[in-house]
């Protein structure tokens, strides 16, 4: 670690710093922050959830999916992921049939964009067969 063999992330610097409110910051700690505001903001109010959808809009919850897809007895629910290699340099997508198991892969030599993943995906699933659809 660290100077005596303690490491602290840069959060609970920050955490530290916003505990003590004006009082730390009054005594000039405020100015070593990288971001040198007074206070932090709040993303919603305390309690309240937040009244945008985040980057990836509204989705389904997969405790919210369909029984059938949950208990595999019936071909054409694909999951997928993407999976980024080392430094961000390579990536690939895989979808996967809950039932018969069907795994198909595809490289992203683009990189892994959201037009370049759903172009991949839509590549993919043209490939399918007709009766697993």
């Amino acid at each position: 670690g660290g100077i005596g063999g303690d490491t602290v992330s840069p959060e609970t610097i920050y955490q530290g710093v916003y505990a003590h409110g004006t009082r730390g910051l009054a005594q000039g700690l405020g100015c070593h922050l990288h971001r040198k505001h007074s206070r932090r903001r709040r993303r919603c109010r305390a309690g309240e959830p937040p009244k945008k959808t985040g980057p990836l809009g509204t989705f389904n919850l997969i405790h919210l999916r369909p029984e059938v897809a949950s208990t595999r007895t019936e071909v054409g629910h694909f999951e997928g992921d993407l999976i980024i290699g080392a430094r961000g340099k390579s990536a690939i997508v895989t979808l996967i049939d809950r039932a018969s198991r069907l795994n198909l892969l595809g490289d992203l030599p683009g990189g892994y964009g959201a037009e370049n993943v759903l172009a991949c995906c839509i590549e993919l699933f043209e490939r399918v067969p007709v009766e697993l659809r």
